[in-house]
């Protein structure tokens, strides 16, 4: 197996095949946990965590709580997150979203979490995400933009 080679004076390809494994590994067991964590939460309807929408929701939950408690505890950082899409028609680069969400709302993210956050917000694989997506995103833990969601975004447009 991969964890078993010896990386000791390999050419820097390798070292980074090994480091991205190992984060893949280390995203695995956490995503695990998580579930195994949720379930003996579970009293009733155990077949729920088999839905898309339960794992979703719980999948992006450390990220989506703290994104709430961050902006309901300070509305300026709320209104210049909102700016920021704004200012480049409503469409956010994942480095503008992450700089602001360390940076501002200092939310420490794994690199796994960021790629997997990438994944959920810009699922077209655009290298930004819409507003729109966002704040549907957003309201899966109580964000409010008072901003309807809106039906003609790229994704609906192409579904």
């Amino acid at each position: 197996m991969w964890f078993d080679l010896n990386f000791e004076g390999e050419s820097q390809e390798e070292i980074d095949f090994r480091v991205n494994k190992c984060e893949i590994w280390g995203a695995t067991v956490t995503q695990a946990k998580l579930i195994v964590a949720e379930y003996k939460k579970m009293e009733s309807n155990p077949e729920e965590i088999l839905s898309k929408g339960w794992w979703e929701h719980k999948r992006y939950q450390r990220f989506g709580d703290l994104l709430s408690q961050k902006l309901q505890a300070n509305q300026g950082h709320k209104d210049q997150l909102r700016k920021l899409f704004r200012d480049q028609n409503d469409k956010l680069s994942y480095f503008d979203l992450f700089n602001f969400t360390d940076h501002v709302l200092l939310i420490e993210l794994e690199s796994w979490e960021e790629d997997d956050i990438e994944g959920r917000l810009d699922r077209l694989g655009m290298a930004f995400i819409e507003f729109n997506e966002f704040n549907e995103f957003s309201m899966m833990y109580g964000i409010d933009w008072q901003e309807p969601l809106l039906e003609n975004d790229l994704e609906d447009i192409l579904d």
